[in-house]
């Protein structure tokens, strides 16, 4: 299933129940959900289930785990100290990407003015390296920082040492580390390991997110062409003859659990586990099927509801200068619900005339298609807003730019009644 297939499929498993559920994995049965800092610990081995990685721990004796937390878009995954006359240590951790991944895993890398910064392969993938060597009255220290970027952060695994065997088999660790599909994380870190998180105490997993205000949410109505929904305040107006949840489409919802759960990569297929909990599609509309024209295969409008509670520490951007928020929504909601944004996208920060709403658009392409098919590029476009609690995301679908822009100058409305609406 292309790309597109696959955002259909989304828009309808979330808006019908499903018949059945697949069987959990052994990450699944781990953790109630999944996140940066959720993995596997054994003496031997630290696996990640978020990121899918496993390094080999260092056997010093005198070897201890670091006690620290999670900050602020700062997550830390794991780390180990050695208590002498001065710390050492080795420290793991993530920060979510701003713009350009491979540009901010190279700043992230680089230690100090002087120090030298080499691009290297860790496990198949692109790091870059930052090594420092300084003399100071507690002796010889060295410092070397290896940054990769992997879903949507800038993996940071630090070492600073004042004994160079130390520095050594730290570095052996990092060097060695090699990168698998995240949904086999239990299986790779085997029997002998036990679930480890330090975001939590004990170690222990979040609660699974997971949402009862977005099942009892008035899915709105549709008369004479305006889909309408009270509860959210919220009109929007439909193309002439467009088609409102054809049934053609409701047959995609057999393959919808499978080809989800396995679309592009499997991060993508967790986040989306995690908006099938959280979000709803209110309306999934689309021109009429001539059976010929791929453009009304590929051509759709969605509008989603989701509850922002099921991903703390995102909230929607309250400035145009808020590139934080921004980003977190980008890499996590918007990537579960739509294509995720490439690195560079622009958002646009606006107010609505009538409401006085915030509002937040976006457009981008992405290829797809089949071996039937040949190659697709698609542009996709979002407006999210908040509305009465909820995250509120319009996504337009078009394998045309123009054809993207026409979809955008349809009338939408807050809180105001549209005119002649009918009631």
């Amino acid at each position: 299933m292309n790309r597109v297939a696959v955002l259909v499929a989304l828009c309808m498993a979330l808006w019908l129940p499903a018949e059945g559920s697949p069987p959990q994995s052994g990450v699944a049965q781990a953790f109630s959900s999944v996140e940066p800092e959720s993995g596997f610990l054994s003496p031997a081995r630290y696996t990640n289930a978020f990121f899918g990685f496993f390094l080999p721990l260092p056997q010093n004796a005198g070897l201890t785990p670091i006690p620290l937390s999670s900050g602020a878009g700062n997550h830390f995954l794991y780390g180990l100290k050695a208590e002498g006359q001065n710390l050492s240590a080795l420290s793991i951790f993530a920060q979510p990407v701003r713009k350009d991944p491979m540009a901010e895993a190279k700043a992230a890398a680089r230690v100090g003015k002087k120090s030298s910064v080499k691009k290297i392969k860790i496990g198949g993938k692109d790091f870059w390296r930052g090594e420092l060597t300084t003399d100071s009255p507690a002796g010889r220290a060295t410092t070397v920082i290896y940054t990769t970027p992997l879903r949507g952060f800038v993996i940071s695994f630090s070492i600073l040492a004042f004994d160079s065997s130390l520095a050594q088999a730290f570095r052996q660790t990092v060097e060695s580390l090699q990168f698998f599909d995240p949904q086999q994380a239990a299986q790779v870190a085997g029997a002998g390991s036990h679930p480890f998180n330090p975001a939590h105490p004990g170690g222990t997993a979040a609660p699974a997110p997971h949402s009862e205000r977005i099942a009892q949410l008035d899915p709105g109505r549709i008369s004479s062409g305006i889909y309408d929904n009270d509860e959210l305040g919220v009109a929007f107006v439909l193309p002439a003859k467009w088609v409102v949840n054809e049934s053609a489409n409701r047959n995609r919802i057999s393959e919808a659990e499978q080809e989800i759960l396995k679309a592009d990569a499997p991060e993508e297929a967790r986040e989306r586990e995690l908006v099938q909990e959280c979000a709803r599609t209110l309306l999934f509309a689309s021109p009429p099927s001539d059976g010929v024209s791929a453009a009304s295969s590929t051509t759709f409008i969605a509008l989603f509801a989701a509850d922002p509670s099921c991903w703390p520490g995102v909230h929607f951007p309250g400035s145009p200068d808020d590139a934080d928020a921004r980003n977190q929504i980008a890499n996590t909601f918007l990537r579960a619900i739509a294509a995720p944004p490439p690195p560079g996208t622009a958002f646009r920060f606006r107010t609505d005339p009538i409401s006085g709403k915030k509002m937040l658009d976006a457009n981008w392409g992405f290829n797809s298609g089949s071996a039937q098919t040949g190659p697709v590029h698609t542009h996709i476009g979002i407006t999210m807003v908040e509305a009465n609690g909820y995250w509120l995301t319009w996504e337009f679908v078009s394998p045309t730019a123009e054809g993207l822009e026409e979809l955008r100058r349809m009338e939408l409305a807050f809180v105001k009644p549209l005119p002649n609406r009918g009631h």
